[in-house]
């Protein structure tokens, strides 16, 4: 070991150590594998700071202080400079530790372990002299009150990064351990834990265990526990006492408290308040109920603090008593009718009672001690008891009652009566005299006014109880009203009314009305109404011509008919009967005028026209006159006429002309109904005129055709009844058109060709004419044919018609056919 001695006369500063480092390029930097630490040292001791290089710096050395201004310990293995320091270094160098010898105040500084040639690389160390221990307080101080918290602070006048760790024990037990140099440990005691010790001390590895004792609050510090006394509470057997009798329970001390003395004595009672002072026996002289409940002995020392040692401890006094009884209810034991009544029992006992309700009422229900009454009516006004019984605790048995008189209000009670000669109901006839009287038969409470009224036609209001009617008509009918009002236990109003009807019976006899002055139409409906003037309502019914009833005031009459007699006549009828019995009836008589449309026909009353089905035939050239009459109406006609012509007439005459006399010729009638509608009837007559008919025969030719080309002729003709033409001459058959046609004509084919007319007979007279033509064809070469003459076409186109046929008249009935023949001869 080498060791430093004093340089008091040298400074070197390390930065000038530096700065040969940094010329000094060519020396190889170093490592540490071991640095320095901060350490603590008590004064006197020796620190030891170890620094240990992993490769060897050529030039090394200590520095204190701070690195702008530092005192070199020593920058070159073997030097020595003071004598307060020593170097422990290796045979190689690389262990390069620095101790410090008989540490004082001065020695905490801080302290470099470098490498001269690189100024960066350096080790710093702090070291911290320790002169004395930590401080010691508590808060609120080392007499403490068990069970309560307290502050222990422990505190050491060394910087804050200073290592090590504060350390709290209790009777040598760590308790509470913090780094830094300041440790609040809070905590409590309990009363076992009186004398406990408690002390701090600082701890680090840098400080040798041995020296750990020596840096703590000095003296081990002796906390005060202070607690209460505990006390108990000496009574009898019992903690129940009989209402009337003495009470006495004993407070005595189990354990005293810290602080021993006793500065308190008293006794608390139900209430909280203080019953009782400086006595720690209990006495409660003629224990009433109100005395019940708990009661506390109080004995108190005196805290270093000033405050109290409450020791305490409680009893529960149980005053027994017999049943006293009250009943409660909300309204005062009075209720209105239709109400809910709730009455409850409360018995003041103790022990509790057996509650019991007693009545005689009817639909009471009871719910332990609560009585309920859902709705109120007026049989349950009566009394209503309560009954309790208890049993004391010394077998004794207690019992109470109370009654409550249940007052039930209600609305007034009225009646009406009617005296003269009346029905009790109010039915009296009509002149007849009569009084109606108002009666309060009962109320609770009375009544606060009565009033009657009448709402007839002639409406009265009256204070009255009383109403005279004289001579009495049907006017008066109405509801007599009396109304009372009272008032109730609440305020509210009890209304009540009574009325009757004044029922004033009378008969006015039958009437029948209808709309149409006792006439219907023909298939319409006839409806009529029988009303009665009469009190009570009658009983109205219809009686018809066959005997057979309607009970109905109302007649409908469907389908009127002028032939059915049902239609025609009826009787209403009504009967009712009086209160006293006294029979009313009466009828009307109903004949109905059934009115309908005129009937209408047409008359041949001139000329040999048939008239069938309204359908005339008519002969051109003779005259005809037609009737329209009237077969039967109601009411009478208002006009007949012939509504195509131009006059106004009932007989239409005319001869017959042609065509222009054909068609439909209408008559008609009319008449008026009750209400103002027409009724009319009208016939149509279709007229037909017959005449000759006329025949003609055409072809394109002239009649004249060249062999071997195809021919036709027509045959047609007009007349009425309508002709039937047809063809004959041809050998193969007959045919009915009236077109004759060949397709191919032959010299053999020159023949005489007839067109036969067929008509119908009917009736009117005509002349049958025969009509006959005839034509020829020459023959050509090559067989054809051509026209004749003009001289034969002259001839051919010059018809003779002769009357072949007699005139005669046609029968009317359908006859058989005639036949007129027409004769064309044509050649080829």
């Amino acid at each position: 070991m080498t060791k430093i001695g004093p340089c008091s006369r040298q400074n070197l500063v390390l930065p000038i150590l530096v700065f040969v480092g940094l010329i000094t390029s060519s020396f190889s930097l170093a490592k540490f594998k071991e640095r320095p630490v901060d350490t603590l040292v008590l004064v006197g001791d020796d620190a030891r700071l170890n620094c240990t290089f992993d490769r060897m710096p050529e030039l090394k050395g200590w520095a204190k202080g701070r690195l702008s201004n530092s005192i070199s310990i020593e920058y070159r293995v073997g030097s020595r400079y003071e004598d307060d320091y020593e170097l422990d270094a290796s045979s190689d160098g690389s262990e390069y530790d620095l101790i410090i010898k008989n540490a004082t105040l001065e020695t905490t500084s801080t302290y470099f372990c470098a490498d001269v040639f690189d100024a960066d690389f350096n080790s710093v160390a702090r070291v911290y002299a320790i002169a004395e221990g930590p401080s010691c307080t508590a808060d609120p101080g080392f007499d403490v009150v068990a069970e309560e918290n307290d502050t222990f602070i422990c505190n050491m006048s060394l910087p804050e990064r200073a290592p090590g760790d504060l350390v709290w024990f209790v009777d040598g037990v760590e308790m509470s351990r913090q780094q830094g140099m300041i440790n609040e440990w809070t905590t409590s005691f309990d009363k076992t834990q009186n004398g406990t010790t408690v002390n701090c001390r600082l701890e680090h590895y840098t400080l040798p265990r041995e020296k750990w004792s020596l840096v703590n609050c000095g003296d081990d510090i002796v906390v005060n526990v202070q607690y209460a006394p505990v006390v108990r509470i000496v009574e009898g057997d019992e903690s129940r006492v009989i209402e009337g009798s003495t009470y006495t329970a004993q407070c005595e001390i189990v354990e005293y408290g810290n602080p021993i003395s006793i500065e308190q004595v008293y006794w608390t009672g139900p209430t909280g308040e203080v019953y009782q002072q400086g006595d720690p026996l209990l006495s409660i002289d003629n224990v009433d109920r109100r005395d019940k409940g708990d009661y506390t002995c109080v004995m108190a020392n005196k805290f270093k603090d000033g405050r109290d040692g409450v020791g305490m401890a409680t009893i529960h006094v149980d005053v027994q008593y017999t049943p006293r009884v009250s009943i409660q209810d909300s309204s005062n034991a009075t209720v209105v009718v239709g109400s809910r009544y709730e009455a409850v029992c409360l018995p003041d006992a103790n022990p509790t009672a057996d509650v019991t309700w007693e009545f005689t009422s009817q639909d009471v229900d009871v719910e332990l001690d609560k009585l309920v009454i859902q709705r109120v009516d007026k049989q349950h006004a009566s009394e209503y008891t309560c009954r309790a019984n208890n049993i004391l605790y010394t077998g004794q048995v207690g019992q109470d009652t109370e009654s409550v008189e249940l007052d039930v209000q209600y609305v007034p009670e009225l009646s009406l009566a009617i005296t003269g000669n009346a029905a009790t109901y109010g039915a009296v006839v009509e002149g007849n005299s009569i009084s109606v009287d108002c009666t309060v038969d009962s109320a609770n409470p009375e009544i606060d006014f009565l009033t009657t009224s009448f709402d007839g036609e002639r409406r009265t209001d009256s204070q009255s109880d009383s109403h005279e009617f004289a001579r009495i008509d049907r006017e008066e009918s109405g509801n007599f009203t009396c109304v009372a009002e009272n008032t109730f236990w609440d305020g509210s109003k009890g209304r009540s009314s009574v009325d009757i009807y004044i029922d004033v019976q009378y008969w006015d006899g039958v009437t029948v009305q209808d709309v149409s002055g006792r006439r219907v139409i023909e298939g319409q409906t006839y409806s009529a109404n029988c009303t009665v003037a009469a009190n009570p309502q009658p009983e109205i019914f219809w009686i018809f011509a066959d005997g057979t009833t309607s009970e109905n005031h109302h007649l409908v009459v469907e389908n009127a008919s002028r032939t059915n007699e049902q239609s025609r006549e009826f009787t209403c009828m009504a009967n009712n009967r009086f209160w006293d019995g006294t029979p009313n009836s009466g009828y009307e008589l109903v004949q109905v005028d059934v009115q309908y449309r005129p009937r209408v026909t047409v008359a041949l009353t001139q000329g040999h026209a048939q008239l069938e089905d309204n359908a005339v035939t008519v002969v051109v050239g003779e005259t005809v006159s037609l009737r329209c009459e009237i077969i039967e109406t109601n009411p009478a006609v208002d006009s007949v006429l012939w509504i195509d012509l131009s006059e106004l007439t009932d007989v239409y005459t005319f001869t017959a002309e042609g065509l222009q006399n054909e068609g439909q010729y209408t008559c008609q009638a009319s008449n008026t109904f009750w209400d103002g509608t027409v009724g009319s009837d009208q016939v149509v007559i279709s007229v037909e005129v017959q005449y000759p008919p006329k025949l003609e025969i055409t072809d394109d030719t002239g009649f004249v055709e060249v062999e071997g080309r195809p021919y036709s002729v027509r045959c047609s003709a007009v007349g009425n009844p309508t002709p039937n033409v047809h063809w004959e001459g041809i050998e193969e058959q007959t045919p009915s058109s009236q077109t004759l046609s060949f397709d191919s004509v032959t010299r053999e084919m020159s023949r005489e060709y007839r067109c036969l007319l067929r008509i119908r007979t009917g009736t009117t007279r005509w002349v049958q004419t025969a009509l006959h033509s005839s034509w020829m064809c020459s023959i050509r070469p090559k067989f054809r044919c051509q026209k004749r003459s003009p001289a034969l076409k002259a001839k051919m186109s010059t018809f003779r018609v002769t009357s072949s046929l007699p005139t005669r008249r046609m029968s009317t009935s359908s006859g058989p056919w005639r036949t007129i023949i027409p004769t064309t001869t044509v050649d080829f």
